[in-house]
């Protein structure tokens, strides 16, 4: 479900935000995996033209990402292994 859902939207907010976080946080290859799957449900929306809303913890706001050079320095940014995984062009 989840996974649909962001395809659909392309919507990280600060629920969805804090899943992400709290399993890569986990530090288990499978939950690290798990968050990296979900990044690049994001991604596959990047490659079909459409943009993301991400939400930035520092600001508490939604950030737009309309390229995979942007979504790649947010992943790295908050998942840094996971996020080095992700195609910056």
């Amino acid at each position: 479900m989840l996974d649909q859902d962001l395809d659909k939207t392309g919507l990280v907010e600060a629920e969805i935000f804090d899943l992400l976080d709290l399993a890569y946080s986990y530090g288990a290859a499978s939950t690290v995996g798990w968050v990296e799957a979900r990044l690049r449900v994001l991604a596959a929306r990047l490659d079909r033209g459409e943009n993301l809303s991400l939400f930035a913890p520092a600001s508490g706001c939604q950030m737009g990402a309309a390229s995979r050079a942007e979504f790649k320095r947010w992943a790295l940014e908050h998942f840094p292994v996971a996020g080095q995984l992700i195609r910056a062009e």
